[in-house]
């Protein structure tokens, strides 16, 4: 662990969105397009990490698109990219606070594919890269994979600063 606090934090000229995840939990059926699980997690597959971290976020679905990836965190380290493809859907969820007033938040579904994730941190030659990757999203995506995130924000949508 000692390694690994010694990595670098990630800065971003263009303030790259990161996607700052909890640990995978399963989740009801009841969002549009539902999903298994919501999180992040080694033991989740590589298609259940995509449907897990592709969508329902808060935030402004034209930087995410047009960011072209999402790095994915846990702990602060960046384990898995999703390569955005665009915005698949958007809903209004609705719901009643504990004072009593009806909450409207917008949240955002993306079509995406996974870029890159990473296999054991601290290990890069173990890491998985998506070979249909041009060789300058390939760098891109290598550069990013397994470093340390500097982005702070309230929830879990963040952009690396510059």
């Amino acid at each position: 662990m000692t390694a690994l606090s010694k990595y670098p934090a990630l800065l971003s000229p263009d303030q790259q969105p990161v996607l700052r995840q909890r640990i995978a939990r399963q989740v009801g059926g009841e969002e549009p397009l539902p999903r298994a699980w919501i999180g992040e997690s080694a033991t989740l597959t590589d298609t259940d990490v995509v449907d897990a971290n592709s969508r329902w976020w808060r935030c402004n679905p034209d930087r995410i698109v047009d960011a072209g990836f999402l790095p994915v965190t846990i702990a602060g380290f960046v384990v898995t990219i999703l390569h955005i493809q665009g915005l698949r859907d958007t809903a209004n969820r609705k719901w009643d606070s504990k004072q009593g007033r009806t909450i409207h938040q917008v949240r955002h579904a993306f079509d995406a594919t996974l870029a890159a994730r990473v296999r054991e941190l601290g290990h890069p030659a173990s890491n998985f890269i998506d070979p249909t990757l041009t060789s300058q999203e390939a760098n891109h995506v290598r550069t990013i994979l397994g470093g340390r995130s500097s982005a702070h924000s309230g929830g879990p949508i963040a952009y690396l600063p510059d």
